[in-house]
């Protein structure tokens, strides 16, 4: 499937406006998720073992936000990884291609 460049740019202001609209985690909350909560659980370095994951995938808008993240930031091995994590968890999200 080839995607035009007006329909890349809409996509990304899409992910754009979905990231500056969801409700940005505490670091309380972030330390309370589960492993689960995480596409890549961390190696228990904070407190009490946790907050050392990356991309919290606790809902669809975080899932969303860590597959953006992740495309734009991360290693090709993050990149399966979080693919991977969020489809698991949300399958009806689209995963789009690398």
């Amino acid at each position: 499937m080839k995607i035009t460049q007006s329909k890349l740019k809409e996509l990304i202001k899409e992910e754009l406006e979905a990231v500056l609209s969801e409700k940005d985690l505490s670091a309380k909350e972030r330390r309370d998720l589960p492993d689960s909560d995480f596409a890549l659980a961390g190696k228990g370095e904070g407190p009490k073992g946790k907050q050392a994951g990356s991309y919290p995938i606790p809902d669809e808008k975080h899932a969303r936000s860590a597959l953006s993240l992740v495309a734009q930031h991360g290693t090709p091995a993050e990149k399966a990884k979080v693919r991977a994590a969020v489809k698991r968890k949300f399958p009806g999200i689209d995963q789009g291609k690398e």
